[in-house]
């Protein structure tokens, strides 16, 4: 059966780095010793230069896996590094992994030792490298270094279940209790290793569908059927079910996985947006991951309030991942009490080289693949907030988005009027308003057609305020 190892404590960090450290045996000289999540400086709230954090840093962990683990397959999983990691275990290099907001992997099943010390050490440049997304160009939020999100090693058997992807429909008839559920599972498994495979969907702990495969050897399934007691996800009732997918052989349990969804459809058109076929009034906020003080590393309890925050006391139904991949933990709230999301891959203005664009693909790739099964995300941003247009760059974007997940809408956040849309939203950011004007420009005479419209952001650039202002112009500012 599968499992996971946690690596989050006892690292040795070093903000600096030498290739005498990938053979370092030992403890790292002058190291500090530290958990994960890390920033690689602390730094006060106010008045502190971006350079004391772009640097290179060495993070070391000492550990031990069990001799019971072998013969299972071992993956080292990283949930974010930034900007760029370069992965060693016992010295033996795993790879180099770049771009900061998405998460990465090793195959370690033959790297690892057993019951005797294993050595991993990670060399982290926090720099904002150039044609590294979102870097290249003058960027306006900062990057903060650190392997900043969780790492762990997943054990899973021989046979298992690699992918498990689901999506939700509208059945033919648009009964408000019915909708189809489409599930695709990747299978990996040795050559003539054939299985049985049972689908299970789970109402909190009741099972109220349950499907049989015959044996099979495939390494890909894809099926539907239609569910017709279904309770929706909505914004006022975050409703979510569990899929349940186990593999055995030989009247034996090898395998299982477990995945929470929700019914639901989502739809933006030109008359705006709709939920389960409701219009709904779209009233949200642009999310940072950044805190004071640590920068990008704050663990789960607290991505979990920014969700409780932007809801609860915002008053936000929608929340813009603004300008990349955020925290699994932070998506998961995001189902949990109701709060739409909208998802955007990594850049600000700047379209670079051809690295640059293959590094934005994989973005793109990793973001849908890694929270396709999550309700609450709406639209994938498939373009670099407020780029130029670019014709092939997004077109292969789109395309890819497309085939990677048919069952959600794409945008594209610009701000530019009569920008070429290849997305299926105009997302623009509406900056028009300068204090006695009309708040927002008709959008018909931003995109010079009739599409769907959604404003990602407004309100920016008026002009600023300071205390010592009459009070007039400060109330005029905050209304």
């Amino acid at each position: 059966m599968r499992k996971t190892i946690s690596l989050n404590f006892d690292w040795h960090f070093v903000p600096s780095f030498s290739e005498n450290f990938i053979i370092e045996k030992d403890i790292l000289p002058d190291s500090k010793k530290v958990e994960i999540p890390h920033t690689v400086k602390e730094l006060p709230l106010h008045h502190f230069d971006e350079s004391e954090y772009q640097i290179e840093s060495t993070y070391q962990l000492h550990f031990s896996v069990d001799e019971s683990e072998k013969g299972n397959n071992l993956f080292l999983r990283f949930g974010g590094v930034m900007t760029t990691a370069k992965v060693y275990l016992n010295q033996f290099l795993l790879g180099f992994h770049e771009g900061g907001y998405t998460p990465f992997s090793y195959d370690v099943t033959n790297k690892v030792l057993f019951n005797t010390d294993n050595i991993l050490l990670v060399k982290v440049d926090s720099n904002e490298i150039k044609d590294i997304p979102p870097f290249g160009n003058v960027v306006d939020y900062l990057g903060y270094g650190g392997i900043y999100r969780e790492v762990w090693i997943d054990v899973l058997p021989k046979t298992y279940i690699e992918k498990c992807i689901i999506k939700t429909r509208e059945s033919v008839t648009l009964v408000e209790n019915e909708m189809n559920l489409d599930y695709t599972l990747k299978i990996n498994h040795p050559i003539d290793n054939s299985f049985e495979l049972t689908v299970t969907l789970y109402d909190g702990l009741t099972p109220v569908f349950i499907e049989k495969t015959d044996e099979k050897s495939t390494d890909l399934l894809l099926h539907s059927f239609l569910y017709d007691n279904v309770i929706r996800w909505s914004i006022d009732n975050p409703k979510l079910y569990r899929f349940e997918a186990t593999i055995k052989q030989n009247n034996h349990i090898i395998d299982t996985i477990s995945e929470r969804f929700g019914f639901r459809d989502a739809k933006f058109s030109s008359e705006g947006f709709a939920l389960n076929n409701k219009k709904v009034k779209l009233i949200g906020l642009n999310r940072h991951q950044s805190y004071p003080y640590v920068g990008y590393a704050m663990p789960k309890r607290m991505q979990e309030k920014d969700a409780d925050i932007l809801k609860y006391e915002c008053g936000c139904n929608i929340v813009r991942c603004s300008h990349y991949m955020q925290s699994d933990h932070f998506i998961n709230r995001c189902d949990e009490i109701g709060l739409l999301v909208f998802e955007e891959i990594p850049g600000w203005q700047y379209i670079g080289n051809e690295h640059f664009k293959e590094l934005s693909l994989q973005n793109l790739e990793v973001m849908i693949l890694h929270h396709i099964n999550h309700p609450s995300i709406i639209l994938w941003g498939t373009r670099i907030n407020e780029s130029s247009d670019d014709h092939d760059f997004y077109t292969l974007l789109s395309e890819r988005a497309f085939e990677l997940d048919d069952s959600r809408q794409i945008g594209g956040v610009r701000n530019l009027k009569n920008s070429e849309l290849l997305e299926d939203v105009y997302t623009y950011n509406d900056f028009s308003h300068i204090g006695n004007n009309p708040g927002l420009e008709n959008p018909r005479k931003v995109s010079h057609a009739v599409v769907p419209y959604l404003v990602s952001e407004h309100n920016g650039h008026i002009f600023p305020t300071k205390k010592f202002d009459p009070e007039s112009k400060r109330t005029e500012q905050a209304l």
